[in-house]
């Protein structure tokens, strides 16, 4: 159940990420969809509360829930930054998201490296 929920909630925050091309184009839209990204973050936060993750995934668990952390603080600092036109914010929110991509991958190698 744990990594089906992972697997399909990870997807969710990949689609809406990529929805952030219109960013390039209308800042509505913008900080519509980093609100949607957040939201999307938040909903697989939500669903690892109710998902333990198996013994033998715990360590991955931990870096997935941190890379989630970061990524949650940074759509919510780029959100903020998009709407006052503060660069230094929306810099500041991406940087947090790429190190929140960054951590979940470590999630995926040492998931791999598990003894499940």
């Amino acid at each position: 159940m744990y990594v089906s929920t992972v697997i399909i909630d990870a997807t969710g925050v990949l689609a809406a990420t990529g929805g952030l091309a219109a960013c390039r184009s209308d800042r509505t839209e913008c900080v519509s969809r980093v609100n949607q990204a957040g939201q999307q973050v938040s909903a697989f936060q939500k669903d690892l509360e109710t998902t333990p993750a198996p013994a033998c995934l715990s360590s991955a668990d931990d870096l997935l829930r941190d890379g989630l952390t970061f990524q949650s603080r940074g759509f919510e600092l780029a959100e903020k930054g998009v709407k006052s036109t503060d660069r230094v914010q929306v810099v500041q929110g991406i940087l947090l998201v790429i190190a929140g991509w960054w951590r979940g991958g470590q999630a995926v190698v040492t998931a791999r490296e598990s003894n499940c």
